[in-house]
């Protein structure tokens, strides 16, 4: 298996070689990280999988532009049918540029989604992952 090298504050270079590591890491950001910045990366985990309402049309047009801003390599590679499947778990991604708010209007039953979408739009404006101006908030 591939090793990844990512820095790791005060500790140096940590070699990451699975998933465990991989949240061992978020793990210690949560705990380490200044509150603003751990709320960031929880606001944006909580949005990834989408709404629970899985025929949702609207579901697709949030989270899929998401996605490819949370994991841009991802979402470009899942575009261009050059990931395996098994990569991003059959996830729709879409464009950044496609993420349209407003389909969020007068949904029945999303009140928690849209919640989870807008702090999680919020924070990924703050990192710089989604373009401040060409995202239509409500």
């Amino acid at each position: 298996m591939k090793s990844v090298k990512i820095l790791q504050g005060t500790g140096g270079i940590r070699v990451v070689q699975s998933v465990g590591d991989v949240l061992d890491v978020a793990d210690e950001f949560l705990v380490e990280a200044p509150s603003g910045e751990a709320r960031h990366l929880w606001n944006i985990l909580s949005i990834i999988r989408g709404d629970d309402f899985e025929r949702a049309p609207f579901k697709d047009v949030i989270t899929g532009p998401v996605r490819s801003a949370i994991f841009p390599r991802v979402g470009e590679l899942h575009r261009k049918g050059s990931l395996s499947s098994g990569n991003a778990m059959g996830a729709v991604f879409r464009e950044v540029g496609e993420l349209d708010m407003t389909a969020l209007l007068g949904k029945v039953g999303t009140a928690h989604f849209v919640s989870h979408a807008y702090t999680a739009i919020r924070s990924l404006k703050h990192i710089k992952r989604l373009p401040q101006d060409r995202i239509n908030p409500i």
